[in-house]
């Protein structure tokens, strides 16, 4: 969201026990063209090995949807209006990923706690080679 006054950016998660975490805070002068709003919001897993390393493991290394135990996820996904009106998603356009070593998949509106939810995560290693 957008800090009135400063133009600047902060990223936030509420956490399940009702408090919020502050993860991100960025000042306007790193956005040019971002000086109100996003019109697109992009959340996944990404993964980086030097040339001539094997790939790292995603997230815990598993991937087991919908298992929130083993697998890395972003959930409680929502979105801030300029009124400052929180609201989750709608018409989502998904990209989900699947290869021999990494896999994504968006799990929609799970109904329960964690609400709008994304999982991510593999082993990496030499399989993706």
């Amino acid at each position: 969201m957008v800090e009135a006054g400063t133009g600047n950016w902060w990223v936030m998660e509420d956490n399940l026990i009702g408090g919020k975490a502050h993860i991100g805070y960025w000042p306007n002068e790193l956005f040019g063209s971002l000086d109100t709003a996003a019109t697109m919001v992009q959340f996944g897993g990404l993964v980086y090995s030097p040339p001539n390393q094997l790939p790292p493991t995603m997230g815990s290394g598993h991937f087991e949807p919908p298992n929130f135990l083993h697998t890395s996820f972003v959930a409680n996904v929502r979105f801030v209006d300029s009124s400052m009106y929180a609201f989750e998603p709608v018409d989502v356009p998904i990209v989900d990923h699947s290869d021999k070593c990494y896999q994504s998949k968006y799990l929609g509106n799970t109904q329960g706690h964690a609400r709008f939810a994304s999982m991510f995560g593999g082993p990496g290693g030499a399989s993706c080679m």
